[in-house]
């Protein structure tokens, strides 16, 4: 049993949305429903992906981040490797690369341009309840594929502002080499329909990277 202050959401599988959205697009989607969600306006969300490990910098960064209170999306640090047991050497090393856009380009465009103009993830997000009901999450299929990046220009597009987290939180790295390579091939495909959707209101010039 759940304590008192957590509940389960649970996605029924006839549950579909307006517009049509799918995959995990769908089931963040479902949670913000005025009927399934428990939180109030003013709530933070914290979005994590299944095997996400909080850290004692992560936990800080996100407090320092809502005690400022002048953005309205923060994303931080993802590391790999530091997980538990590394069960592919070759998939974590590949992951490195992230780590130092993360460290680079994405820290420099959220921390000072306060824009997501070189990458946007889906973990390590804290975003006001009222910012994800109002952005959401469903913009059909080209919005589904790599949600995160099209919901990140979306809200660009509408005024909200981005800050980088300090901290850190640990993930693994996919545990076979063709599951990578099935992953890349995702963001890639869904990026470009980001890049060339026209629905998107952008006031840069930038490519979206991960």
């Amino acid at each position: 049993d759940l304590p008192q202050n957590y509940y389960e959401v649970v996605i029924p599988s006839e549950y579909k949305t307006k517009k049509g959205a799918l995959y995990k697009a769908r089931a963040l989607q479902f949670a913000l429903e005025t009927n399934v969600s428990q939180l109030k306006e003013d709530d933070w969300i914290v979005h994590l992906d299944e095997e996400s490990q909080l850290t004692k910098s992560a936990v800080n960064g996100i407090i320092e981040f809502l005690n400022k209170d002048k953005h309205q999306i923060g994303q931080g640090l993802i590391t790999y490797g530091k997980c538990g047991k590394i069960v592919n050497w070759t998939t974590t090393l590949m992951d490195t690369i992230r780590v130092a856009i993360d460290l680079g380009p994405c820290k420099f465009s959220l921390k000072y341009l306060h824009k997501p103009i070189y990458c946007f993830k889906g973990s390590f997000v804290v975003c006001k309840n009222s910012v994800e009901k109002n952005v959401s999450f469903d913009h059909g299929f080209e919005g589904s594929i790599t949600e995160d990046a099209y919901f990140a220009v979306k809200a660009s597009g509408m005024g909200y502002t981005f800050d980088w987290i300090e901290g850190e939180i640990l993930e693994k790295s996919p545990y076979y080499f063709i599951d990578l390579l099935k992953q890349r091939r995702r963001w890639v495909q869904g990026l470009i329909l980001v890049a060339t959707s026209r629905n998107l209101k952008r006031d840069y010039a930038g490519v979206i990277f991960r």
